[in-house]
């Protein structure tokens, strides 16, 4: 499958810390012998000591210095690697092989500047984690926010990103056209350009198909990849997608393949719906509770971990005025989406919470549909058997919607969820089957009477790069 990563990266906002479940790459102490070389290598750093230790940890180097010596490590051990190449798609471009990742950083950086105490650097803006200055020639230049809840395997990619800075004419940033940094110097053209985006979203790729990577990091690195994919190049990266389909039943048993292909996954319990989400902090599946603003459940996709947080939409719902007019809750564009009596709320990806007057429409609730393009997840209001789409410009971030109609052959069920796979459209109606659907004109119907056989609760598609796919 080809497409384009528009739409196809969406952040869940959530109130919840990663430190927890970080790989012990990050914590665990460095042999003498390395920290040495790497003090010797880099002016800037040091090892606080004259005394030579057998290895050195956190408390011999200092917090922000054990960091930045773990990073550097990190880059050095990339020459071991032996990660096969997959795929050929705009991911799995090799622009810098990591066998040459060390050499490569250590002949254009010389110098790490750490932040001064005391001292503001003004080139260091509140998300800014490192910059290079072309009279400075081989210096880099470390800000507090380098420092913030990033792994290892995060920094490494910043390092090498900036490291590109010094070849050729500097691969200065272009301007980005459109989302979350529309307007700043914050993408590269084109991926094929070969910039400093591209090699550090090159290096969080072949990362992520590190074997000894935990499961959590494994996933964190996959959604960081796509991320930046989708939001650091004007011209969208193309990427071979596999699609899937996740359905759980009424028991809370979950299945996980192609229709005439299911395989058992696990069991989530009682729920309200199952969906599928790409994050910063890893791809995973949220599980929203049946009456809506208990705390929800985060699993990654193999199920190993359960995670429960509130969303910030579940929060907004416990204040008064929701409340008293609410009627359900769910995903819009991967966010999390509140409907009441009167309007749909979401923040629609862009930080803003913003809304949709449906008061004269009388609706009911909430679902996810998914576009037979494959380009945006939606939700769609139902209201007196008919469906009010609801969803997000990319371009613009900002709410926006239009009308379907269902066909007499399912009015009388009505949906639940709509999900295209393989240029399939599925629909799951509301008595629980799971049926083809076809949209003609802004008309929904159904053409053929079952296509799963079972009672089920939720349906949900997952699209995945393949180049992640083992």
């Amino acid at each position: 499958m080809g497409g384009c990563l528009r739409g196809l990266i969406f952040l869940l906002l959530i109130t919840f810390s990663t430190a927890a479940l970080a790989n012990d790459r990050d914590t665990n102490c460095i042999k003498g012998e390395v920290a040495r070389k790497i003090s010797i290598n880099f002016r800037g750093i040091s090892l606080n000591s004259t005394e030579a230790l057998e290895e050195y940890c956190e408390d011999d180097l200092g917090s922000n210095q054990f960091k930045v010596f773990k990073v550097i490590e990190r880059i050095k051990q990339a020459t071991k690697l032996n990660i096969p190449r997959r795929s050929e798609d705009a991911l799995s471009l090799s622009h810098i092989d990591e066998h040459n990742w060390w050499h490569y950083f250590e002949t254009r950086i010389r110098k790490i500047e750490m932040p001064r105490q005391g001292l503001i650097d003004f080139s260091c803006g509140t998300n800014i984690m490192a910059y290079v200055t072309r009279p400075q020639r081989g210096t880099v230049f470390l800000c507090p926010h380098f420092f913030s809840n990033f792994t290892v395997n995060d920094l490494v990619s910043t390092l090498i990103h900036e490291a590109r800075h010094f070849d050729d004419d500097g691969h200065r940033h272009a301007l980005c056209n459109d989302g979350v940094h529309k307007g700043k110097p914050a993408c590269d053209e084109d991926i094929h350009d070969r910039g400093s985006y591209a090699v550090g979203l090159q290096v969080l790729v072949r990362l992520a198909q590190d074997p000894e990577n935990s499961t959590f990091e494994k996933y964190e690195l996959e959604a960081r990849a796509l991320y930046k994919a989708h939001t650091n190049f004007n011209i969208k990266p193309n990427v071979k997608i596999t699609e899937s389909l996740i359905l759980a039943d009424n028991e809370g048993s979950v299945f996980h393949g192609t229709p005439d292909n299911l395989s058992y996954r696990g069991n989530i319990g009682q729920h309200k719906a199952l969906a599928y989400t790409r994050t910063t902090l890893g791809n995973s599946f949220t599980v929203i509770p049946e009456n809506n603003y208990d705390e929800s459940i985060r699993l990654l996709p193999d199920f190993s971990t359960e995670i429960s947080y509130k969303l910030n939409m579940q929060k907004a719902y416990e204040t008064e005025g929701i409340h008293q007019h609410f009627l359900d809750i769910d995903f819009l564009s991967g966010t999390p989406a509140i409907l009441t009596k009167y309007e749909v709320i979401s923040n629609c990806r862009s930080g803003d919470i913003q809304s949709i007057d449906v008061s004269d429409l009388s609706p009911v609730s909430l679902i996810n549909y998914n576009t037979e393009e494959g380009s945006v997840n939606k939700s769609v209001v139902l209201k007196d058997g008919n469906l009010l789409d609801v969803s997000c410009n990319n371009k613009t971030l900002e709410l926006e919607y239009s009308s379907y109609r269902l066909h007499e052959s399912i009015t009388n069920f009505g949906i639940k969820d709509l999900v295209s796979q393989n240029d399939v459209l599925y629909g799951l109606l509301g008595n629980g089957k799971i049926v083809e659907i076809a949209v003609q004109g802004n008309i929904i119907h159904a053409i053929n009477n079952s296509t799963l056989d079972g009672i089920w609760k939720s349906l949900t598609k997952v699209e995945r790069p393949s180049i992640f796919e083992k």
